[in-house]
């Protein structure tokens, strides 16, 4: 055989095989793809034992097929006019924890792991779910902040997840993941001194940052003590409207905002009622200092707004018998009120000073009242 035929049938057979190893992977890949629709039409079929065996034939399924499912489930379930699909939303929770990675794969932005289905889908699975999420936490950042706040939400008191979140957040400078990493946290049972420390920092940030970083240590409560002096230093620079948020925090820290109570004691004359209520509420949520308090409280009772009124005596009851002194403001203010929502506040208050004339107005006030109705 001369060189040139050898040369031609060894060229034939390469083609001839190259064909033939394109044929078959066009063949597997067409059937893959009828495979994986047609597992997905009994996933989502009416047909409950058509849906239970196709449940089967999905955890059996190699990791391609079940992201690829997912996948579209997840975009069956959230439409574009952002309506979910209940049965495809019911499949995804059903297939429980083997649904988690995959479906964590095709999150593209952080936000998307704030809702369903991979909330659902997690919470569902409950603590079964953490070892796949753990997975991911040597991921790229979207990928892991996701896994990270989803472990949280299964299980607050899950102290890698925090740790992990407060990283991420510390080191962020976009304004989506930093909000993420903060609404993330605030799920968080147990915040360490540093995780706290990192939530504090951001209130240098403005706008929606600070906001959620206010909200965060509103959740945390009296556990964020050591942010006290950081707050009331955003209340004193924020607008009339951007201070319910931090007033809030103020409260839920109780004694620890202790250094707040005298610019507090000047914003309770404010003229905006609804900054005013909300003023009035703090102090007695604080209730320190009622030398300094108390008398700002009483002069409130004699407000022309009952709800002022109400507001008022029900922080001088946080004082109980401190308050001792404004024993004679609440009796007017009882007397003179028409609101039954201010009369029972004052009467809480009354009963929570506990002293022999605050309790013998209270059994005045009733006695007119059973008066009136005769």
């Amino acid at each position: 055989m001369s060189i040139a035929n050898k040369y031609n049938r060894d060229m034939r057979i390469k083609t001839l095989t190259l064909f033939s190893w394109l044929v078959v992977f066009l063949a597997v890949s067409l059937f893959s793809q009828t495979t994986s629709a047609e597992l997905f039409d009994d996933l989502v079929c009416q047909d409950s034992e058509i849906r239970q065996k196709a449940f089967y034939r999905f955890d059996s399924s190699d990791a391609g097929l079940k992201e690829n499912i997912t996948r579209r489930l997840i975009e069956r379930s959230y439409s574009s006019a952002n309506q979910p699909d209940d049965q495809a939303l019911k499949v995804l929770i059903n297939i429980g924890a083997s649904a988690i990675s995959p479906a964590i794969k095709v999150i593209e932005d952080v936000t998307f792991a704030e809702r369903n289905p991979w909330v659902d889908i997690c919470l569902n699975a409950g603590k079964g779910a953490i070892p796949e999420l753990r997975k991911f936490l040597t991921s790229d950042r979207v990928h892991s902040a996701a896994a990270a706040s989803l472990m949280l939400k299964i299980d607050p008191e899950n102290d890698e997840a925090a740790s992990h979140i407060s990283r991420i957040l510390k080191a962020s400078n976009e304004e989506k993941m930093t909000i993420f990493c903060l609404r993330a946290l605030s799920t968080a049972a147990k915040p360490t001194a540093p995780e706290i420390q990192t939530v504090i920092i951001r209130l240098e940030n403005p706008g929606s940052i600070r906001d959620a970083a206010l909200n965060c240590l509103n959740k945390f409560g009296s556990r964020a003590s050591a942010s006290a002096a950081d707050v009331l230093k955003v209340l004193k620079t924020e607008s009339k409207e951007g201070r319910i948020i931090p007033l809030k925090v103020l409260g839920n820290l109780g004694e620890s905002s202790f250094e707040a109570v005298p610019y507090l004691c000047e914003l309770a004359a404010n003229e905006d009622i609804v900054l005013r209520l909300n003023v009035l509420r703090v102090i007695g949520e604080i209730g320190v200092d009622p030398a300094r308090s108390v008398p700002v409280l009483e002069a409130s009772l004699s407000h022309e707004d009952e709800f002022v009124r109400a507001a008022a005596a029900e922080a001088l009851g946080r004082f109980d018998r401190k308050a001792y002194l404004s024993v004679q403001a609440l009796s007017k203010a009882l007397m003179s009120s028409k609101l039954n929502y201010t009369q029972d506040k004052i009467v809480q208050a009354l009963r929570a000073i506990g002293t022999a004339d605050a309790l013998a107005a209270v059994d005045k006030f009733r006695k007119e009242i059973r008066q009136k109705k005769k």
